[in-house]
């Protein structure tokens, strides 16, 4: 069951960012929304099972797939990004 899920785009390979994502939490750097929920709330993140949700080449439809994950999810800690109306009815 997860109580927080983040959704983040990146051009990185996934263990990089998932490095750099561990080194926020453990120096709880305040521009890491990761960080910032890890240690306000006393969490541990599941680093170890982090995955790959969907991808794109571009940068811009790389956000819009965050913002579209993020706004599907309830359990995400993302700052939501509007998205139209119409792509929110997509399953």
């Amino acid at each position: 069951f997860l109580e927080f899920a983040y959704y983040g785009q990146t051009d990185r390979a996934l263990a990089t960012r998932i490095k750099e994502h561990q080194r926020a939490v453990r120096v709880a750097d305040s521009n890491s929304k990761v960080a910032q929920h890890a240690n306000q709330y006393g969490h541990n993140m599941d680093f170890d099972h982090a995955i790959i949700v969907d991808r794109a080449k571009d940068y811009h439809k790389r956000l819009f797939l965050e913002a579209w994950h993020s706004e599907r999810d309830p359990n995400a800690g993302n700052e939501r990004s509007e998205i139209p109306a119409i792509y929110k009815s997509f399953a």
